[in-house]
């Protein structure tokens, strides 16, 4: 009896079209459950910290399958495709995090992160000034400020980086100058 059920349950698996109701089952039961989503999310995010690109890519692109349109998640996907030289496919993720929330200042700051790796530092700064204007606490201010005054490094602009450094550093004094 028992190698009977088991027989017809593989035919029916085999037989079953993608949108078979046996087929849409399977694919649910595969997905990660909300605590294991944030956990991907997280263990991605600490991948990249610790300089493992790649680790972060397939961690991220695991948890982008369970979760579509998170923003951090693609987030994670632009800078480690950006790490890993990987700059197409960085601008395409980052091309959907505008797709998604155009005025998010994620999105803002990730399509500035793409346009910097290609030169492109007063682009990078319109961005990074409309994002400024669309965060609320003083940490992200401050690191809008910090991206910024890098860019302006880059773009040979010392004073206006020097600036804006002092600016970050009056919106959070307790943090060390850089």
């Amino acid at each position: 009896m028992h190698i009977r059920l088991t027989l017809a349950l593989t035919i029916t698996l085999v037989t079953a079209g993608p949108a078979s109701p046996v087929r849409a089952q399977e694919r649910e039961s595969l997905r990660p459950t909300p605590q294991q989503f944030t956990q991907l999310k997280r263990d991605a995010e600490k991948a990249f910290l610790q300089n493992e690109p790649k680790l972060a890519l397939t961690l991220a692109a695991q948890a982008r399958r369970a979760m579509p349109d998170d923003l951090e998640i693609y987030s994670i996907l632009v800078r480690a495709h950006l790490a890993l030289g990987q700059i197409p496919e960085a601008e395409k993720q980052a091309q959907w995090m505008l797709d998604l929330r155009t005025e998010h200042p994620l999105s803002l700051q990730r399509a500035a992160d793409v346009r910097e790796a290609i030169g492109q530092f007063d682009g990078a700064i319109a961005l990074l000034n409309d994002a400024f204007g669309r965060v609320r606490t003083p940490q992200e201010k401050a690191a809008i400020l910090t991206q910024a005054a890098r860019l302006q490094r880059k773009a040979g602009r010392e004073a206006s980086a020097q600036r804006l450094i002092e600016e970050a550093y009056k919106l959070m004094p307790q943090e060390p100058k850089p």
